[in-house]
C-alpha cells in the first residue's frame, strides 16, 4: 500500500517555511504514506476492512479511524506505474503501463517530480524504501531529482535481507543485510527525530512489505503457525510494518509535528494471491495484474492534524487517483503544480493515430487534481465524482460519472501471470468463483490480438457482477470512442542524451560491482565510464 504522511501546521499557502505542513506519503504493498505506501496489500487484509486482521494492523487501523478512510482511492493494477504516477503527477498514460527496470528511462528528466516542487518551497525531502521507477542514468536517482536523501533499493523485488541496497547515489550493501522493514522503519524515525523544527518535511516511505518473497520476519512467533486469516509470514510482514507505522506517528507526536501533518496511506495496487498466502481483495473482484476493481481500488486513508475535527473518524467515497497527491501537496506547500512543456503538444488527431503529438520538445502536463478542498472541507458538497467525472485508469478502462467501461485486460510484461481464476470473485475464506464457473465472457481478453468484448458496470456494483453493456450499446460506443481517442495521447519518456550523460552498460556494471553492488544500477553518466562504442 501507499500512504502519504502530510504534516500541515496552518495552511501552506504562506511563504513562511516554518508554517508549511509536513507531508508524508507512505506506500506499502499494502501502501502507507508519509507518503506511506504498502506493497501488494489486499483490500481485505487490513483491520478497518476486516476485523480479523486487527491483531496485525492495530496501529494502522487506529490511525485510519482517527482520520478519513478513502473508500474510492484508485491506482494502477501494477506497482511501478502507481509509484511513477505519485511522484510525477501523471497517469500511466503519460509514462507507460510497463514495470520499470533498474536502468530504464521512465520518468523524463525534463519533468519536475513532486520532490523538486516541494524542495523549491523549502521542504526537506526524503525517500525511504522501494524504488522501482527506472534509473537509466545517475540523473534519475532520487537525490538528483529533489530528494535530500535516499535509502532503499532500485528494483521491483528482492529478498528482505538482501544487501543490494542504495544510499543516496551509491550502493549501501557491503554486508548490511538487516530485514528491510526494520531498516526502513528505523531510518524514517531517525529522519523525524533529527528534523529541524523550522523546516517543513516531506517523506516518501515505500515499504517493501508485503510484496513477495515471503522472507521470515525477525522475532515473529507466528512464522510457522496460523495467525489471523493467513499463514504466519504474511501476517508477520503486515504486523512489522504496522509496528513501525505506530512508532513513526509517535515520533511525530513527540516532536510536536503531528498537528501539522497529513498522513496519506495507500497500497500501490490490489493484493495478489500466492498459494494460500495473502492478497484478498474481498468484496472487490479480481486482484493485482487485472483491470477489475480489486486490482485498482485500494486500502487508503488520510490522517493527522490537518484533518478537521469534524471529519475525524469518517470515510469519503470521493473518486481520488494517486496522481492527485502531486497537485494537492503543491497547493498545501504554496507552489504551482503545473509542469507543462514550454512548447505545447499538438492536438490529438483521431484520423492520424500514428501521429507523434510531442516530438522532441513537448511533453504532457500533470493529470492530477488538487483534492484538498473536496476532502478536507467539512462543508464541501459530497459529490463522489467532483474531482474526476471522467478518468482514464488504464488502456482498457475509462470511468465516466458512475459508469465503468472495461474492454479487456492489460498485456504488460507479467500480465501472463493471470489465470482465469483471478478474473473472478474471491471470498473471505480465500476460495474463488471463476469467470468460467459462471460463464462470464466480457472483459477477459489480454493476449495480443484477442478480440475485446466490453463490459459496462455501475459504480454501485461493487462486485462487478452485472454487465450493463448489452442493454446500453450507445453508452459503450461513446465511452469506447473516448477511451481510444485518449489513448492516442500516450507518451513515453524521451530524456535528452545531454541530460542522460554517456551510456556504457559493461563499464557501469563493472563500476558498481567494484564498490560492493550487484552490478545493477544506472548505466549512463556513471563516473569513469565513457560512451560505449
Amino acid at each position: 500500500q501507499a500512504a502519504l504522511l502530510l504534516t500541515l501546521a496552518g495552511l501552506a499557502t504562506t511563504s513562511d517555511a516554518a508554517n508549511k505542513p509536513h507531508l508524508i506519503f507512505v506506500m506499502q504493498v499494502l501502501t502507507t504514506s508519509v507518503l506511506l505506501v504498502s506493497d501488494d496489500l489486499g483490500h481485505h487484509d487490513i483491520g478497518w476492512n476486516n476485523e480479523a486482521m486487527l491483531p496485525v494492523s492495530t496501529n494502522i487501523t487506529t490511525i485510519a479511524k482517527s482520520g478519513i478512510v478513502l473508500t474510492n482511492h484508485l491506482v494502477h493494477f501494477h506497482c511501478s506505474p502507481t509509484r511513477r504516477s505519485f511522484i510525477s503527477g501523471r497517469l500511466p498514460l503519460h509514462h507507460g503501463e510497463e514495470l520499470s527496470g533498474v536502468y530504464t528511462d521512465d520518468l523524463d528528466l525534463r519533468w519536475t517530480l513532486i520532490s523538486g516542487k516541494l524542495h523549491s518551497a523549502g521542504y526537506a525531502c526524503h525517500w525511504v524504501g522501494k524504488g522501482h521507477t527506472g534509473y537509466m542514468s545517475m540523473a534519475h536517482l532520487p537525490t538528483n531529482r529533489g530528494f535530500d536523501s535516499f535509502l532503499g533499493f532500485l528494483s521491483g523485488a528482492q529478498d528482505y535481507y538482501s544487501d543490494d541496497r542504495w544510499q543516496n547515489d551509491v550502493p549501501y550493501g557491503n554486508g548490511t543485510d538487516e530485514y528491510s522493514t526494520v531498516l526502513f522503519g528505523e531510518r524514517a524515525i531517525e529522519i523525524v527525530n533529527q528534523h529541524p523544527q523550522d523546516t517543513p518535511l516531506f517523506m516518501y516511505l515505500a515499504w517493501q512489505a508485503v510484496h513477495s518473497p515471503y522472507s521470515p520476519v525477525p522475532n515473529w512467533d507466528g512464522n510457522t503457525t496460523e495467525f489471523a486469516p493467513y499463514p504466519g509470514v504474511y501476517a508477520g510482514m503486515i504486523y512489522d510494518a504496522d509496528q513501525y507505522t505506530g512508532l513513526l506517528v509517535n515520533a511525530l507526536k513527540t516532536r510536536g509535528m503531528w498537528q501539522n501533518t497529513l498522513l496519506v496511506y495507500s497500497s500501490d495496487n490490489g493484493g495478489v494471491s500466492v498459494g494460500d498466502l495473502a492478497g484478498n481483495n474481498y468484496p472487490l473482484r479480481g486482484e493485482k495484474h487485472s483491470n477489475w476493481r480489486g486490482g485498482m481500488r485500494v486500502a487508503a486513508f488520510v490522517a493527522g492534524g490537518l484533518v478537521p475535527a469534524a471529519l475525524a473518524g469518517t470515510s469519503s467515497n470521493l473518486r481520488i487517483h494517486v496522481v492527485d497527491w502531486y497537485p494537492t501537496f503543491c497547493k498545501l506547500a504554496g507552489v504551482t503544480a503545473s509542469d507543462a512543456s514550454p512548447v505545447p503538444p499538438l492536438p490529438i488527431d483521431p484520423s492520424n493515430p500514428s501521429k507523434d503529438i510531442y516530438g522532441n520538445h513537448s511533453w504532457p502536463d500533470i493529470d492530477g487534481v488538487d483534492v484538498s478542498s473536496f476532502l478536507l472541507t467539512p462543508s464541501s458538497p459530497q459529490n463522489d465524482f467532483a474531482a474526476h467525472d471522467t478518468l482514464w485508469v488504464s488502456g482498457q478502462v475509462l470511468l465516466v460519472g458512475p459508469k465503468k467501461l472495461l474492454v479487456g485486460q492489460g498485456f504488460v510484461q507479467d500480465s501472463g501471470e493471470k489465470t482465469p481464476g483471478k478474473d473472478g470473485w474471491r471470498y473471505p475464506n480465500g476460495t474463488w468463483i471463476t469467470a468460467a464457473d459462471v460463464g462470464w465472457k466480457c472483459g477477459l481478453a489480454y493476449k495480443p490480438h484477442d478480440p475485446y468484448i466490453p463490459c459496462l458496470f455501475n459504480e454501485s456494483d461493487i462486485r462487478e457482477m452485472s454487465d450493463l453493456a448489452p442493454a446500453n450499446s450507445d453508452v459503450v460506443t461513446t465511452m469506447w470512442r473516448e477511451l481510444n481517442t485518449t489513448n492516442l495521447g500516450a507518451f513515453k519518456s524521451r530524456s535528452p542524451a545531454s541530460m542522460l550523460g554517456p551510456c556504457n552498460l559493461q563499464c557501469a556494471r563493472a563500476h558498481w560491482k567494484s564498490i560492493g553492488a550487484s552490478g545493477n544500477g544506472p548505466i549512463c553518466g556513471v563516473p569513469g565510464c565513457p560512451a560505449q562504442d
